[in-house]
């Protein structure tokens, strides 16, 4: 071995060695430094804990505030404090959950002066307090005086005399005890559909359970703001009379129409699960009631969901929001006119586009009105199943083409969308009437449109229901009704 070689391996095995020690060195300084500062959990600097206590050795607390004092004490059942009084109201957990880890564990940031000569400067003449009782009964007191100029609060241990600095903790106990009351309404529920079947490559039968969100039911709108009450029913399909197959809901009290699909979906996704903004009032007088407008009620829901009634009610609106009353529960809510949007829905805004239509082998017979021509159309059926099973029309009583009917009666479907209403009178007399008859039923349905302004007119089904449709597409189907005159 050369001398070189074997100088280079005396200085690497130096080097390690002294690695090795300086690394077991550091590690018993962290070590013990560690272990004082676990056994100094006391005082760091100016860093100083107060509490340092489990959940679950907590009895009470007492939160006195500048507008109110009240009592939370622990309900052994949840291991929840539970505001004194709030027992029969939902929880608001999170917040209550929260609570509690903040009083048993509490530290101030700041030594600001031990013996005050005068504590009312840092606004200990009249403080708020915590008063925190533990199982062992020993109690702990925490006094908050005024803001400091650069951010915090000034506090002390009560019956001590040091003034603190604590930062942050206190605007999320400080807090209206409506805080803890819980938000969550209506919970969302779901039933599991069981499906079985059989696969291709085997005869052995397979099934699965689906989870399915659950829709309120027995839906009722109605209030001060609604001139009669709006019901919505499911679309079974069992009548094609009453429209299209693709709508899932009617409105009985507008006369059968279909509700659009998206807003229906909107609006069953607010009511369940429904949740507030915030609790206002829990258990309000009767003056409280009807003070935010719900003795009279701007707008009520009610509904079913999985047999269960709800009624939902929204009184005074104030800064974007509604105030609310839940069936059942003893408190005031808020919510934003955002998660309500079913709110301020009167019937013709949850109509569907288009307003009115009858699947096309529902029809037997249509009879067109106009200020120049007069017609019928009657029609056989084969298949009230089947969009294909129109077998035969005739026009005032002679053989029409089949497939020209369905242009024609694709044009009266788009008669029938809606449109932006305006801000005028409709003319005296109809520009065009329309009376169906069906093939599944004894029903006769009138449609009268009238010329509203020069973009839209004005639709008036069986003389109660009335909305507004575009003037352009109207005028293409009485075009095309005139034409009939030549043939």
């Amino acid at each position: 071995m050369s001398k070189q070689l074997k100088i280079l391996i005396i200085l690497l095995a130096v080097v390690v060695g002294l690695g090795g020690t300086l690394a077991l060195s550091i590690y018993f300084i962290d070590k013990a430094e560690h272990e004082d500062y676990m056994a100094s959990s006391i005082d760091l600097g100016d860093w100083k804990n107060l509490v340092n206590r489990e959940t679950s050795e907590l009895s009470s607390v007492i939160i006195h505030t500048t507008e109110e004092e009240y009592t939370l004490n622990m309900n052994p059942d949840t291991n929840y404090l539970v505001v004194e009084g709030f027992n029969s109201l939902p929880q608001n957990t999170s917040a209550l959950g929260g609570l509690a880890s903040s009083v048993c564990y509490i530290n101030v940031d700041e030594t600001i002066v031990e013996n005050p000569e005068d504590p009312s400067k840092y606004g200990f003449d009249d403080p708020q307090f915590i008063k925190i009782t533990f199982t062992d009964n020993s109690t702990f007191t925490l006094e908050i005086g005024t803001n400091a100029p650069l951010g915090g609060q000034y506090v002390r241990v009560g019956g001590e005399n040091t003034i603190y600095l604590m930062n942050e903790g206190l605007d999320d106990i400080l807090v209206p005890k409506e805080k803890y009351i819980g938000l969550n309404l209506i919970e969302s529920q779901t039933t599991s559909d069981t499906s079985s079947g059989s696969s291709s490559q085997s005869s052995s039968s397979q099934s699965s359970d689906t989870a399915t969100t659950v829709k309120p039911e027995n839906l009722i709108f109605s209030g001060s703001i609604r001139e009669n009450p709006i019901e919505i029913m499911p679309n079974s399909n069992d009548d094609p009379s009453l429209g299209s197959a693709s709508c899932n809901y009617l409105i009985p009290s507008y006369g059968y129409l279909p509700a659009d699909n998206e807003l229906m979906t909107s609006v069953n996704s607010s009511l369940v699960p429904f949740t507030a903004d915030e609790a206002v009032i829990a258990h309000p007088t009767a003056d409280q009631i009807e003070q935010y407008g719900l003795s009279n009620p701007r707008s009520i829901a009610e509904f079913s969901v999985l047999g269960q009634q709800y009624t939902i009610k929204l009184g005074n609106k104030e800064g974007g929001s509604y105030y609310l009353m839940v069936s059942g529960i003893d408190c005031i809510y808020a919510i934003s006119d955002a998660n309500a949007p079913w709110a301020e829905l009167q019937a013709a805004d949850l109509l569907a586009s288009p307003v009115y239509a009858p699947e096309i082998t529902a029809v037997s017979s249509i009879s067109l009105q106009t200020s120049q021509s007069n017609h019928t159309f009657d029609i056989t059926v084969t298949d009230l199943g089947s969009s294909q099973g129109i077998d035969n029309v005739l026009l005032d009583g002679i053989q029409y083409d089949t497939q020209q009917y369905r242009d024609i009666y694709e044009q009266f479907l788009n008669s029938n969308n809606t449109a932006e209403t305006e801000n005028s009178a409709p003319e005296s007399s109809p520009a065009l009437t329309v009376i169906m008859k069906f093939n599944c039923n004894d029903r006769t349905d009138t449609l009268d449109y009238y010329y509203d302004s020069a973009t839209t007119c004005r639709l008036i089904i069986n003389q109660t229901v009335n909305v507004t449709v575009p003037r352009d597409k109207v005028d293409i189907f009485i075009a095309s009704i005139n034409a009939l005159n030549a043939q």
